[in-house]
């Protein structure tokens, strides 16, 4: 990759979080790839819109035009389309802060470059399921409330 560095890219995936903001961002960037094939086309609008997704990525086209400009935006969809997926269902969708704060625990665990695809699964009940590369997690409020009774021992 020439333009994105190893920070700009995990600066990216964190400031997007989800598979749909990645995908919004895609769409302009297509249009902004478009836009570079019109004679005397303004892509500053566009540009200034790409700051709504990561001020970054933002800082790093502002000053670019033409060729480059269409290398930077295939770059980043290219780095995109290669991001891990983990397909989060929950029974409802999650706050921006729940999100964040999800991302970060994964973050913490070791997981890099990767993206949440959220979805609504009502028979999930208060838990959620986790799927990653093959792999399936069910996380039941009530099977780790009743965990952490178990492990106290309360004799009730």
């Amino acid at each position: 990759m020439t333009y994105l560095t190893e920070d700009i890219q995990k600066i990216l995936l964190k400031s997007l979080g989800t598979v749909k903001k990645s995908s919004e961002l895609a769409f302009l960037l297509d249009d902004l790839r478009a836009s570079t094939f019109v004679k005397g086309a303004d892509t500053k609008v566009l540009v200034e819109k790409v700051s709504h997704f990561s001020q970054d990525l933002k800082n790093l086209i502002s000053g670019l035009s033409g060729d480059s400009l269409r290398d930077v935006s295939d770059e980043v969809r290219e780095f995109l389309k290669s991001t891990d997926i983990i397909k989060v269902e929950m029974s409802y969708l999650p706050s921006a802060d729940f999100s964040a704060g999800l991302y970060e625990i994964f973050l913490s665990l070791g997981y890099n470059n990767f993206l949440f695809d959220f979805s609504i699964s009502e028979d999930v009940g208060t838990g959620a399921r986790f799927y990653y590369k093959g792999n399936f997690l069910n996380v039941s409020m009530f099977d780790l409330i009743k965990e952490k009774l178990d492990s106290l021992n309360l004799e009730i």
